[in-house]
């Protein structure tokens, strides 16, 4: 579901770029459950290459379960058909019309691209505090726990 705005000089509607990103102000605990989801390595998980939020990579900064999560939920949202069921995460989530791109993070948009723009969306994720976290240990506990269920 795309919104549509007038494109007044050609008389034309053009569709409007959307991204799905954490709700502002939960708990970090529902950022962190929806997150493991998303870049579950597991069949029925999200599945998603959550490897730019990993530390020293381009989308790990600023470091918030929000920020990582907005992330993570925009990666799913846009290859699994950018539908209101793509951007719920169990009510984690919202769909803006707001590039959440920062200019070392860009985001890919309902259209395809990717931007690198500055906006209100990412600094005010900045202003959360920071949280150390490890998502390789992260994966690694989903490995062994995959290895315990397997046998």
């Amino acid at each position: 579901m795309q919104d549509l705005s007038l494109d007044r000089s050609h008389g034309r509607r053009l569709a409007t770029q959307q991204w799905c990103i954490a709700k502002p102000n939960l708990q970090d605990a529902n950022y962190q459950g929806a997150l493991d989801w998303a870049c579950g390595p597991l069949s029925g998980q999200g599945q998603v290459n959550c490897g730019p939020i990993q530390p020293g990579q381009s989308c790990y900064l600023p470091n918030t379960y929000q920020s990582h999560a907005s992330w993570a939920f925009n990666a799913y949202y846009q290859t699994h058909g950018q539908t209101a069921q793509a951007c719920d995460f169990q009510g984690t989530a919202v769909i803006s019309t707001t590039d959440p791109s920062t200019s070392t993070c860009p985001y890919t948009a309902s259209n395809g691209t990717t931007s690198a723009g500055i906006n209100s969306t990412s600094g005010a994720v900045s202003d959360y505090s920071t949280h150390t976290r490890s998502l390789p240990f992260i994966s690694a506990l989903v490995s062994v726990i995959s290895f315990f269920i397997a046998t």
